[in-house]
């Protein structure tokens, strides 16, 4: 008895790559993005899927919307899977953010990196890992769609992944990618990281996480 949990994050948005969303609210996508978002309902056909899930924020709710339609589900909110809450850096540009020593050493070492009045990464993996566990006990034998953000979704992989929260830094999780947990009694396998092409098939995927081509990425 198997249960396989596909990570999604948000299509694109406008301060991708300019400054540090976060948890800010009324962030929506953009309209290429809204174009990303009405493509995943082909993306995954033929992939029976029994629930959605969603950050609350406003992206992750529009990315899934299409997906919801096509599958006439409802999209479910969890707050344990927002975005990191980034405490004094919420809003700030990356070009700001680039001369802090601190924001340096979150992007090499996550483990030991403190985020000024914010969230540690590794409070990120237990809610994740928390919520992704209560959500797939919840739905037994199923498939499900779990749309969140860049960080909490790659914090999720390293810790089913077995691998250090440092880790984290090694590879990218781009807006509408799908990466894919599988559950059973015995083990947690990884099927896919960050798949970005037009047809996701589970039976095509599995490899495990060490498999993986990793490129690193920053924080959106």
């Amino acid at each position: 008895m198997t249960t396989t949990v596909l990570l999604i994050r948000h299509a694109s948005f406008d301060a991708i790559g300019k400054w540090l969303a976060g948890r800010t609210t009324g962030i929506h996508l953009n309209a290429e993005a809204q174009m990303e978002a009405e493509e995943l309902p082909r993306r995954l056909a033929g992939i029976d899927i029994a629930a959605i899930y969603s950050s609350p924020l406003e992206r992750t709710r529009e990315t899934a919307q299409p997906l919801s339609k096509a599958r006439a589900l409802p999209v479910v909110i969890c707050d344990e899977l927002t975005d990191v809450d980034y405490g004094d850096w919420s809003g700030k540009s990356f070009s700001e953010l680039d001369g802090n020593p601190e924001w340096r050493r979150f992007n090499t070492s996550r483990s030991t990196a403190i985020i000024p009045r914010g969230e540690h990464v590794a409070q990120v993996r237990d809610r994740m890992a928390g919520a992704i566990e209560a959500i797939r006990r919840q739905h037994k034998s199923s498939t499900l769609a779990i749309f969140s953000h860049c960080d909490p979704i790659r914090a999720a992989l390293v810790h089913f992944g077995g691998k250090s929260l440092d880790s984290i830094v090694s590879f990218s999780v781009d807006p509408v990618s799908i990466s894919a947990v599988r559950f059973s009694r015995q083990k947690r396998q990884i099927l896919a990281v960050n798949h970005l092409a037009s047809r996701f098939t589970l039976e095509s995927q599995d490899r495990s996480l060490t498999q993986m081509n990793f490129r690193s990425a920053g924080a959106s």
